[in-house]
């Protein structure tokens, strides 16, 4: 199609944005050097009597020959990339939230109250009681001794809490949220990496490279894989992670 466009000498054309059909049809005719005004359907359709595909082709035709229609933005490619990546990211941290749940259920199901004594149940000192309870500890002092040395709360203290009453079916359920929430945490650092590429290739020239990275920037909770600090500052000119309330993720939307 963009071939016929072209040898028609079709330089412009407009679309209706529906859904994500237009996505391959719009990106094809870019890349085919065809300016491409991608409308919003709400503002060509307020005419009675336009039901079918045809007629609303044409009619959005004819409004694009008198000029009548605005081109929604579009970022370009590399913008475009970037919020690929980082909203797949998005839709992943969403995912694994839920096993994350599934995890603290199948806990409190076999009287294990390890929220109540740890901030964050994926945290460092949580993830090696339950490994350890996934792999067949039981003794409540030997498990809390696994405890991280900067988790605020005691050793007794989290003992008292790992009194359970060990059930086969809900330790089964707790082995399958911890490997969910293992997957999803792989394919997440996977989305962060392949967009610290695209951050690269956009802060090209003003970014330097740190002598060492930031050790606390890991995938939990919704931190990243990567130390992004460097990267915002050469794209925004300013380090806006020092701005209060404004994390990673929340300044690479921004970006976006």
């Amino acid at each position: 199609m963009a071939e016929w466009l072209l040898a028609i000498d079709i330089k412009t054309v407009a679309m209706e944005s529906t859904g994500i059909y237009w996505d391959p049809l719009y990106e094809m005719l870019v890349e085919y050097g065809i300016e491409v005004y991608l409308v919003n359907a709400r503002h060509a359709k307020n005419v009675p009597g336009r039901k079918t595909d045809i007629s609303d082709a044409q009619w959005l035709q004819q409004l694009h020959s008198y000029g009548l229609v605005r081109a929604s933005f579009q970022p370009d490619p590399c913008i475009a990339k970037l919020r690929a990546y980082f909203r797949q990211r998005d839709v992943l941290v969403r995912y694994r939230s839920s096993h994350q749940q599934h995890m603290q259920k199948a806990l409190m199901q076999m009287n294990l109250q390890l929220h109540h004594v740890v901030k964050d149940i994926t945290g460092l000192t949580a993830l090696r009681i339950i490994d350890a309870i996934l792999s067949g500890e039981r003794d409540a002092e030997k498990l809390a001794a696994l405890r991280d040395r900067r988790c605020k709360e005691s050793e007794a203290t989290i003992a008292d809490a790992l009194n359970g009453n060990y059930q086969e079916e809900h330790l089964f359920e707790l082995k399958v949220a911890v490997e969910m929430f293992d997957a999803y945490s792989v394919k997440i650092q996977e989305c962060e990496l392949a967009g610290q590429v695209v951050l690269n290739d956009l802060a090209e020239d003003d970014y330097v490279e740190p002598e060492k990275q930031a050790s606390d920037w890991r995938i939990r909770g919704n931190g990243f894989s990567f130390n992004p600090q460097a990267l915002i500052t050469a794209l925004a000119g300013q380090d806006l992670l020092s701005l209060h309330g404004l994390g990673p993720a929340t300044v690479i939307t921004l970006i976006q």
